[in-house]
């Protein structure tokens, strides 16, 4: 494959290519999509707590095999990435961002009423947790991407 098929972005999905380490097929981490699957759980988390739909979001207390990291992970190429400490980075950073956001659930479905200092400060930290888990997935990307 030569360097321009390498780096086509179909549509606006990023081009990820097949790997292939002695024989066996190596998935490579799809970064794009794992923040927009955040993103989009993200969205579904605020139109329940801002009150425009009343069905309750999932939100696991770890990480899941639906994650996309999850699923890197357990794959050929994510046992074999190198960079553990960055992995636990990304892992805290999600543990952080699901802890937050279970609160923000359980407030929201007691409904009671709060200091609208304490909802913003829990606003701060759902936001802050979000971009913090964001950034990770995003320097993993990176990270992998110089390693192909």
């Amino acid at each position: 494959m030569d360097f321009a098929q390498r780096n086509k972005f179909p549509g606006d999905i990023r081009y990820t290519p097949e790997l292939h380490f002695t024989g066996t097929k190596l998935q490579t981490f799809n970064g794009d999509k794992a923040i927009q699957e955040h993103l989009d759980h993200v969205a579904k988390l605020k139109d329940y707590m801002c009150a425009r739909t009343k069905e309750i979001p999932e939100v696991p207390l770890n990480c899941h095999g639906a994650c996309q990291v999850s699923q890197w992970l357990s794959s050929e190429s994510g046992k074999e990435f190198v960079n553990r400490k960055m992995l636990d980075s990304v892992c805290k950073r999600c543990e952080r961002f699901m802890e937050i956001a279970a609160q923000s659930v359980l407030l929201t479905k007691m409904d009671r009423p709060e200091p609208v200092r304490d909802v913003l400060q829990s606003t701060l930290d759902f936001e802050s947790a979000s971009k913090s888990f964001q950034s990770g997935l995003a320097e993993l990307l990176v990270e992998c991407g110089y390693n192909q």
